[in-house]
């Protein structure tokens, strides 16, 4: 949240850990693609192809989509 435009002045500084900053790179690239779909649609993984519009959804809950 401290890269994010309406957030960046709440704190001095900050440090991450495993961060992921693009969720569409870890879920093509990670054994468990279920936490991503998890934590952006807040429902179990039911197919293994992701559609467009889930892609851009994916996308804009990154936060390398504010930078």
């Amino acid at each position: 949240m401290i890269g994010h435009p309406t957030y960046k002045d709440i704190w001095a500084a900050a440090a991450v850990r495993n961060a992921v900053f693009d969720l569409n790179y870890m879920n093509a690239s990670t054994d468990i693609p279920d936490w991503i779909y998890a934590c952006v649609f807040n429902k179990e993984l039911d197919q293994s192809v992701l559609t467009i519009e889930q892609v851009k959804t994916i996308y804009e809950r990154s936060p390398v989509s504010v930078v």
